[in-house]
């Protein structure tokens, strides 16, 4: 009698298992138990408030327990880069009070009057409160990437003058060519000069990787010197 050997998939899991794999929750920043918030919580990205990275604050307050969650009394609102099509299926978890979530036009809108948030989740797909799938942290480190592309905080640098500008270089892969905020007034140095950078009057994509913020200022006898950099700066490319 030949033996039915059951057929196997990647790593030895079964076809039967593969195919019940969970789908990818496409929200990003969405376990409230362990923010990334690179402002602070409630903090300010350019002109706009966050409760946390790529959640805006559009009304209410935030309050935030390591652990535990976010404490919303209002509204909070996401929009996806890549919109899905067709069917989807939003869910919100609580540790304790409601929270309503909608997906629509391409944004997710989470509403509380002071419940506790634990996580969020946005499927392709049409899913039931039976059904859905179990939520999985996409772990701090790879939120933190995800975030990254959309708004940075760096504090020093390094670049080149010239008689009335410095040109500063920043290592930050984003999505586009983000504004820049001054939040701390620093300087900019070169030979021997100071001038504050307090204004930044252009910001461009150099390389992929890469942004090029330029400084006016009165660099004048200091011809493409090389210049250091120290203030902090936000780098807004959110949508």
């Amino acid at each position: 009698m030949q033996n039915i050997v059951p057929l196997h998939g990647f790593g030895g899991v079964p076809y039967s298992a593969v195919r019940r794999a969970a789908p990818r929750n496409l929200l990003d920043n969405s376990d409230f138990t362990n923010l990334v918030a690179q402002a602070g919580i409630g903090g300010n990205h350019g002109t706009i408030q966050y409760a946390a990275d790529r959640w805006i604050l559009d009304s209410g307050t935030v309050s935030y327990e390591a652990g535990v969650g976010l404490t919303l009394n209002g509204t909070i609102r996401q929009k996806l880069e890549f919109p899905p099509t067709g069917d989807t299926s939003a869910f919100v978890g609580t540790a304790s009070g409601e929270a309503s979530i909608v997906y629509a036009d391409g944004e997710i809108t989470i509403t509380s009057s002071g419940g506790v948030l634990e996580w969020a989740a946005l499927y392709a797909g049409t899913y039931s409160a039976a059904t859905m799938p179990d939520y999985k942290p996409k772990g701090y480190a790879a939120e933190m990437a995800e975030c990254m592309r959309y708004f940075q905080i760096v504090r020093n640098g390094s670049g080149y003058v010239s008689s009335s500008n410095a040109y500063i270089f920043i290592q930050a892969d984003m999505r586009v060519a983000p504004t820049a905020t001054v939040v701390i007034t620093g300087s900019v140095r070169a030979n021997g000069k100071s001038v504050d950078a307090d204004t930044v009057s252009a910001v461009s994509r150099f390389l992929p990787n890469s942004i090029r913020l330029t400084i006016p200022g009165d660099f004048s006898g200091s011809n493409y010197g090389a210049c250091l950099f120290n203030a902090t700066i936000q780098l807004c490319a959110d949508l």
